[in-house]
């Protein structure tokens, strides 16, 4: 059993290619990870940890993360700054991290049944994205 297991939790890949996926410059909203299953339960305490590496930042460029939600046949944004995070230091680890006891996360909650995440690149920026994992309470 993994320590995620062990306390409580169950961890899923959900990376979109088992090689991991290349962002280049100039992507808008390049979906990244296979559609995620979210319970109602589940969707008021969530978290999506995304590993990069390769990150190339171009100067005075952002690479923005997004979780969207499926609504009515389309991809919608979860929250803006809610949901979202900015590649800002390099290669590692980001997260997503919602919790409904946060008034200002509580506002975008719950989410759909279905989410995914989505990545913007600058003009020049670009990073590959090798793992994206949630953590469900068991």
């Amino acid at each position: 059993m993994s320590a995620a297991g062990q306390h409580g939790y169950v961890t899923h890949d959900h990376v979109l290619y088992p090689q991991g996926i290349t962002v280049d410059a100039g992507e808008s909203r390049l979906p990244v990870s296979k559609n995620i299953t979210v319970s109602d339960a589940g969707s008021l305490n969530f978290s999506v940890h995304i590993d990069v590496e390769d990150v190339v930042l171009g100067g005075g460029e952002e690479i923005k993360i997004w979780l969207q939600k499926h609504i009515n046949d389309n991809w919608i944004d979860a929250g803006d700054p809610q949901a979202t995070v900015l590649v800002d230091s390099g290669d590692g680890t980001y997260c997503i991290i919602l919790s409904s006891d946060l008034e200002i996360e509580a506002m975008i909650l719950p989410l759909s049944n279905n989410v995914r995440v989505a990545i913007d690149t600058g003009a020049t920026s670009s990073l590959k994205v090798t793992r994206i994992t949630t953590y469900e309470r068991i």
